[in-house]
């Protein structure tokens, strides 16, 4: 996985041109709620060499964010079914993670990059 500040241009041209995610990255379309399939892509992602979820990237409208994405309650929402801020998590051994907040065509977009587990 890239250890740097995320391109999410050219992370978005690079799935666009693919026509799908990869292995490496995935997004999500969310505006108002975690996709509910989220939890599916952090346990793949640390099941193998870890990965990066885009949040707030629609993929079905070509890989563009979405309108109204609110990307506070979003973040709340993963942080705590990761289990940190007092809640039981959606996970039994959750992995190692890290948000950023990158903006891509002045819209934020909420990354969340997933360490393999050790």
């Amino acid at each position: 996985m890239r250890d740097k500040v995320t391109d999410v241009d050219a992370i978005l041209k690079e799935l666009r041109e693919r026509g799908d995610d990869n292995a490496e990255y995935e997004v999500k379309e969310c505006t108002n709620e975690l996709s509910k399939d989220a939890w599916e892509t952090v346990s793949a992602f640390a099941n193998t060499d870890g990965g990066v979820i885009l949040l707030s990237i629609s993929e079905k409208d070509g890989f563009v964010p979405v309108e109204n994405f609110r990307i506070d309650k979003v973040c709340d929402q993963f942080v705590a079914g990761m289990g940190d801020g007092g809640t039981e998590g959606k996970l039994t051994n959750p992995p190692e993670y890290h948000i950023g907040r990158p903006i891509y065509k002045e819209k934020a977009v909420l990354e969340i990059r997933i360490s393999e587990w050790t």
